[in-house]
């Protein structure tokens, strides 16, 4: 990912810089440059041609202020992007509260040499990863934790709470990674490191605000929402430059995104979708493909395919380091996006929202059920069934520990409050802001609709109409009448991963010899697996035979319902009373994370990861394969 990168040994050491910067060029136009300092103790910086940083220096008072991204204030109606040069000042005059919360996509580096400080700063929603680490030996910083081990001498190991996180999830929660040792920066934080001492202070910069107005009708929670959007997209995230392309979807986000920029007279370079087909009837590419038409857009449809997982699963191994189990981004690889015209985009729009998807919650358990796809602190049942009773015990409880760590930061107790403030701490933070190959860190993703008007108007919005995204839809009906009429997508056009899997061919090869005993048995997962039942219910699952998945017409007709009706005074709770009981009876799984082939694809993902981290050699580092 573009980013900042920053170390100082305490051991009289030297950070391997130039490597660390070479295992972030994820593309030959990636450039690295370091700002300040020198092998034991400085920062540099990794960046894309189209997003170059902004530095100020001030030699004589030993001060340099740099900013990747765009840092922005909203006042008044008028938005201001501020420079480099204005935060420096601000910060000379003012001091560290004149400089934080500031809205925006962006990190923000201050080092002050005379103080002996250096402080990064963040978005408030976290758009741009940091991850640090502290040893003995010294300090980093970096996008990427692969940078970190070599600017430390530090070894990669799994995480335990990151690896329960990711086989129950999908990808891990909170600030823990992976790796052990290694942290992400929260949204919304200032990181303060001591240049002398190594000492690391951290303090939030901003807290999202909830005070719903219960007299809010419907259409008034539209009106406030849609201006909000509309200021939104006049925001300044570029340089005025830039040709932006936009990522179109079936839904409803990436609609509105079109549609405003459309208003607005921004009308995208061009717009693309991706998938496994682009003909299938109601499905993403063939809704994405109308939207494009309406507005004369250039459209590129982007393939990929099963047969592609194992030509490219190693090289975005490397790239993402695992942060989610997203597989279609294993199959499509890191160089994905460039098959737009031959060149990464300067910018692409993104719909990404900031309303959760879900029902009103009664309880906070049912926000966090909401937001993950899995019961609170529970273990998906596949994973239940392979592992030991102590491994049960140890997963639940540690799965449990961090939902709650992660809850206990939100601003307000109550349950609905708490599911949009989850539904941007643990689904926007980290699964859509994770490496993704048409976002960071291929591309520069710009997500208007997370700026701070949107969060400012979606406070006094009563919960009843964020349910299900009702005011959203309002909005596309008052407003957007044109693309409100082109209905939601209602089927998927994606790979059936559960059938591919188990057809035969190269996919379910590589399957079969990456989830294997022998091949696990040399990993840390080893330790909480019972290797009996786990043969058991991996054999049953490979030779079971494979069923095409089909969307449900009753599947599609019972969501609109559900979302006409959820926040209507007793129906809603009887949806949710109905819906659970129908999963018990008929032992329907939850999500799609609950299905076998998802836990198999997990481990198998995993089992590969310590195999890097086994085979990593300092003196014999493989950049070019893997990316690491």
């Amino acid at each position: 990912m573009a980013g900042f990168l920053g170390w100082i040994r305490l051991d009289g050491g030297e950070a391997r810089v130039a490597d660390a910067l070479t295992c972030l060029r994820h593309h030959p136009s990636f450039r690295g440059e370091v700002l300040a300092g020198d092998a034991r103790g400085g920062v540099a910086v990794l960046y894309r041609p189209g997003d170059p940083p902004e530095v100020h220096r001030i030699p004589e008072r030993g001060l340099l202020v740099a900013i990747l991204g765009a840092v922005l204030e909203y006042r008044n109606g008028q938005w201001h992007r501020y420079t480099a040069a204005e935060l420096a000042a601000a910060y000379l005059e003012r001091g560290l509260p004149a400089i934080s919360g500031l809205d925006g996509s962006y990190q923000l580096l201050i080092r002050d040499e005379p103080a002996g400080r250096l402080h990064f700063f963040n978005d408030r929603i976290g758009s741009r990863y940091m991850q640090y680490a502290r040893t003995e030996a010294g300090v980093a910083f970096a996008p990427e934790a692969k940078a970190l081990f070599r600017l430390l001498p530090l070894k990669p190991r799994m995480d335990f709470a990151g690896m329960v996180s990711f086989l129950n999830l999908g990808y891990p929660i909170g600030t823990c990674t992976l790796f052990e040792g290694v942290r992400l920066l929260a949204p919304a934080h200032r990181w303060t490191l001591d240049l002398r001492t190594g000492a690391i202070e951290q303090a939030r910069t901003w807290v999202q605000r909830f005070e719903p107005d219960r007299r809010l009708t419907l259409r008034a929670a539209a009106d406030l929402l849609f201006q909000a959007t509309v200021d939104s997209h006049r925001a300044p995230l570029g340089r005025g430059t830039e040709r932006p392309w936009i990522a179109l979807t079936g839904g409803y986000d990436s609609r509105t995104l079109l549609g405003v920029l459309e208003r607005l007279g921004a009308i995208p370079a061009g717009s693309f979708t991706w998938g496994a087909r682009a003909d299938v009837p109601y499905s993403d590419p063939v809704i994405a493909q109308k939207y494009a038409a309406r507005l004369g857009l250039v459209h590129r449809f982007l393939p990929y395919a099963a047969k592609d997982f194992e030509t490219n699963v190693y090289r975005w191994l490397g790239v993402s380091e695992a942060a989610t189990d997203n597989l279609g981004y294993y199959a499509a690889g890191p160089q994905f996006v460039y098959f737009l015209d031959g060149a990464s985009p300067d910018a692409i729009w993104v719909g990404d929202l900031v309303i959760a998807s879900g029902n009103v919650p009664r309880t906070v358990d049912e926000a966090v059920e909401t937001v993950t796809r899995v019961p609170s602190g529970q273990i998906i049942g596949p994973l239940q069934e392979v592992l030991t009773g102590e491994g049960l015990r140890a997963f639940s409880a540690e799965q449990k520990a961090a939902l709650e760590e992660v809850a206990s930061t939100s601003p307000s107790a109550h349950p609905e409050n708490v599911q949009d403030f989850l539904w941007g701490r643990i689904y926007n933070f980290r699964w859509l802001f994770s490496p993704g190959f048409y976002r960071e860190p291929m591309a520069n993703a710009w997500r208007p609709m997370l700026l701070g008007p949107m969060y400012d108007s979606l406070a006094v919005v009563p919960a009843r109409w964020r349910a299900y995204k009702r005011v959203w839809v309002e909005i596309l009906r008052r407003y957007l009448p044109d693309y409100a009429r082109i209905r939601r997508a209602s089927t998927s056009s994606l790979i059936d991963w559960e059938c591919e899997s188990r057809q035969g061919g190269c996919l379910a090869l590589w399957l079969t010899q990456a989830t294997c005993w022998s091949r696990l048995q040399a990993t840390p997962l080893a330790r909480w697996l019972d290797q009996g039942a786990y043969f058991t219910v991996r054999q049953h699952y490979l030779e079971s035979v494979p069923c095409q998945a089909h969307a449900s017409f009753l599947r599609t007709i019972w969501a609109a319902f559900r979302r006409q009706y959820a926040t209507t005074p007793g129906v809603g709770p009887a949806i949710k009373r109905l819906e659970n009981l129908l999963r018990k009876r008929l032992a329907v799984q939850r999500s799609a994370g609950h299905q076998p082939h998802r836990l198999f694809f997990r481990l198998a993902i995993l089992g590969q990861l310590c195999e890097l981290m086994k085979n990593w050699d300092e003196e014999n580092l493989n950049v070019a394969r893997t990316g690491w």
